[in-house]
C-alpha cells in the first residue's frame, strides 16, 4: 500500500531505483539502451494521482507488480555478475612475478 501511495503521490520517490520516475530513463517513453526495451511504462497504466483526486489502485498495483517482476530478472542478473567477479578477484594470484609491459595483451 505505501509503494502505491508514493508512486501516486510522489513519482515513486523513497522506493527502489526502478519506481522513481525522476530518475530512471525507462520511464521515458523513447529508450535506446536496449536494457530496458521490455520495460513497463508509465503510460501504458492509468496510475491514480492523489493530487487530482483521480485514484486508481487496482492499475497502481497492476504496474507495481509488473515492475517488480521486470526488476527482479535485472538484478538477479546483476547479483550474478558480481558473484563472477568476486570470484575472479579471490583467485587473483598477487604474488611475484608481476607481468610487465611487453607481455601485456594490449
Amino acid at each position: 500500500m505505501e509503494a502505491s501511495l508514493s508512486v501516486e503521490r510522489y513519482g515513486g520517490r523513497g522506493l527502489p531505483w526502478f519506481f522513481d520516475q525522476n530518475n530512471f530513463d525507462c520511464f521515458l517513453d523513447e529508450v535506446e539502451d536496449p536494457r530496458f526495451k521490455d520495460c513497463p511504462r508509465v503510460g501504458n497504466y492509468r496510475i491514480g494521482s492523489y493530487w487530482n483526486g483521480t485514484t486508481d489502485h487496482n492499475e497502481t498495483m497492476k504496474f507495481i507488480n509488473d515492475r517488480i517482476d521486470w526488476a527482479e530478472k535485472h538484478i538477479k542478473q546483476q547479483i550474478w555478475t558480481a558473484v563472477d567477479y568476486y570470484r575472479l578477484l579471490k583467485e587473483w594470484d598477487l604474488n611475484p612475478p608481476y607481468p610487465i609491459e611487453e607481455n601485456l595483451p594490449f
